[in-house]
């Protein structure tokens, strides 16, 4: 699980450290990182759970960054890759609980800020600056988060839909039974798995947050 802290942090560590060290892990599940040798299975998932481990990390550097500004804007873009890598369906709820003690954070110390009398004396970053930049990145982010929420949803929770998609897999010439109706109707009522469900909330909750800033 995600801790988040509210002490001040790099968030450019966290991208030039905590990130390599999650890519070197990810790169030995494939056979890379030094030899040849082909993973075991069990091998495999001893370096996935390292990358978890690692990214879990996130949060604790957004609770309170003090480098937001000039780190944020490229540490984004690598969020909403690693959401989309189906290796690693974790990293959505990790992520996004991040990004909602990012939001929080920055807003709460704006809004102090404004109102002087509760402000951080000892503040290491313009919390306006965090949030003109938070506001910024928002922009690009939330399209991405959107797209996530369809995407765990999928195409089976429309039953039009999904046996709209099926026969034009298929094509002209592929055939089609009424027991492969069936089976389709079937999972399109099942809805999302319970993870699913969780990852889809975690992605709301961010977006609420996010919307906030901008």
């Amino acid at each position: 699980s995600s801790l988040t802290l509210n002490i001040p942090m790099n968030l450019s560590y966290f991208q030039s450290h905590v990130l390599a060290m999650a890519r070197k892990m990810d790169a030995k599940t494939s056979g890379g990182g030094g030899g040849n040798k082909k993973k075991t299975r069990a091998e495999k998932a001893i370096y996935q759970s390292r990358v978890i481990e690692l990214w879990s990390l996130f949060a604790c550097f957004v609770g309170k960054p003090v480098d937001l500004e000039v780190s944020f804007m490229g540490v984004a873009g690598i969020l909403v890759k690693a959401m989309g890598d189906s290796r690693y369906p974790q990293l959505v709820s990790i992520i996004c609980t991040g990004l909602n003690a990012l939001a929080s954070g920055v807003l709460k110390r704006a809004e102090e800020n404004e109102n002087n009398d509760d402000a951080d004396n000892n503040a290491t970053s313009d919390p306006q600056a965090d949030l003109d930049i938070l506001s910024n990145v928002s922009t690009k982010l939330l399209p991405a988060l959107f797209r996530m929420v369809e995407n765990l949803h999928g195409t089976s929770t429309n039953p039009t839909d999904a046996a709209a998609s099926k026969k034009s897999e298929k094509g002209d010439g592929g055939m089609d039974t009424d027991e492969e109706d069936d089976d389709e109707e079937k999972k399109s009522k099942q809805g999302l798995s319970p993870q699913d469900a969780m990852r889809v909330q975690s992605v709301i909750d961010a977006i609420a947050q996010l919307a906030k800033c901008c």
